[in-house]
């Protein structure tokens, strides 16, 4: 299967797009001529959640107002852009919002914003050689970011790069001055990047291939290590599973064994056994949650709930097909989590899971209202979603918050969107 995805990507990158340096702030190459290259400021410092819409960046700000999110030039006037494919939250300060023909599809440029002084830089124009942009292919978490910070002004993200042929990698900026931002290939040309997760140290954990000729071989997992020595993983038996727990260390789940990762200031590397669950779970079917005490995740995938980490040190599996018979999205606010689905009569509905993962469905929307296709959370802990209601087929964009009923804030765009994230 991956190496039809990747003969497929071969295909779609055909087209090349000359190179630029990355510039921040302002242009340093006359060649760029994309729109993404004359905005300076995107209006975002009100926004709660972004979502992308028919190819347009959308706010939804503290009052629950639905607004298109402006860029600006240097002079303030307005730049039209109508090209937006993607944003992605990066960390307490940042956005980036990607550029291109189609959604979900590779960029051509991309800007790095910030969201409180509402300041873009620029990313550069996309040459598919060189992989400057986010692209969110890959074995991740459903859920999972696809631009990760650690706590020394770096971000990481998977990109492709081709030259002749195409591969992921990872790419590390240094925002540490966002107007000399660096960048540089942080994983080899050899290694194929299917999975990552990063920890406050910037210890990266990934899992791909090796990669060589244009084809993928025997599969790697490895940490690159904050001072870019690399280790393989000690225990890699079956499906492996990466994440990053709620005590801020790294975890692999390999087979039903889950692994805990330690690295130490002088950068030495051990691994102990931290539990074995019951029953695994794939990274590409689940998605994973960290709380203050315990990481949860929630699989689609056989319908269940895991804790892989919590205070007392034992992992658990609870089920949740009682209460599902399908899951569509999930999101969490600081005590719960809710899971979009169908019930057990297979209507469409919405339920409330406490940390103790018994589910109830939410009384605010009777089942076969809405069929839910995206979810959020503001930061009041409202859910909001993008959903198809069942009684007239419009899509609508709404919030909930448990005990308060429904709120729609908006019907007119009557879109299923793409990227809805919390930024705030």
């Amino acid at each position: 299967m991956k190496k039809n995805r990747h003969q497929k990507l071969l295909g779609v990158f055909t087209l090349v797009f000359f190179v630029t340096s990355f510039s921040c702030g302002k242009l340093e190459d006359e060649t760029v001529n994309n729109a993404a290259a004359a905005i300076r400021s995107v209006l975002i410092s009100d926004a709660d959640n972004l979502f992308v819409a028919s190819k347009n960046l959308y706010k939804i700000n503290a009052q629950n107002n639905v607004e298109k999110a402006l860029y600006l030039d240097a002079e303030g006037n307005q730049v039209d852009t109508s090209d937006t494919i993607a944003v992605y939250d990066v960390n307490d300060d940042y956005v980036i919002i990607v550029f291109g023909f189609s959604e979900g599809q590779y960029g051509y440029s991309g800007i790095l914003v910030n969201k409180n002084t509402e300041a873009a830089y620029l990313l550069g124009e996309e040459n598919v050689a060189t992989g400057l942009l986010p692209y969110s292919e890959g074995n991740s978490f459903r859920n999972s970011k696809v631009v990760l910070a650690d706590y020394n002004d770096h971000i990481f993200f998977s990109t492709i790069k081709c030259e002749g042929a195409c591969n992921n990698v990872i790419r590390r900026l240094d925002v540490s001055n966002p107007e000399a931002i660096t960048s540089q290939q942080y994983t080899s040309d050899n290694e194929w990047i299917d999975a990552f997760t990063t920890d406050p140290s910037g210890n990266l954990l990934y899992s791909g291939y090796r990669y060589e000729n244009a084809n993928l071989l025997s599969a790697i997992y490895r940490v690159k290590k904050a001072n870019s020595a690399i280790e393989n993983l000690q225990n890699t038996s079956g499906s492996i599973s990466l994440w990053k727990a709620a005590d801020s260390k790294l975890y692999y789940l390999s087979s039903n064994d889950i692994y805990s990762i330690d690295i130490d200031s002088g950068f030495d590397y051990s691994e102990s056994l931290y539990g074995t669950l019951s029953s695994g779970f794939s990274n590409s079917g689940s998605y994973v949650f960290n709380f203050s005490d315990k990481t949860v995740v929630v699989a689609s995938d056989g319908l269940k709930s895991f804790e892989v980490y919590n205070s007392t040190d034992t992992p658990s599996v609870t089920s949740l097909s009682g209460v599902f018979n399908s899951i569509t999205a999930v999101v969490a606010t600081d005590d719960h989590y809710y899971i979009a689905g169908t019930n057990s009569s297979s209507k469409p509905f919405l339920a409330e899971c406490n940390l103790s993962h018994n589910c109830t469905a939410l009384a605010d929307i009777p089942a076969n209202t809405y069929d839910i296709y995206n979810m959020s959370i503001n930061s009041d802990d409202e859910i909001i979603f993008n959903a198809l209601k069942m009684a007239d087929g419009l899509k609508i964009v709404a919030k909930v918050k448990p005990g308060e009923g429904v709120t729609i804030l908006d019907e007119q765009l009557n879109v299923e969107v793409t990227t809805l994230v919390r930024i705030r």
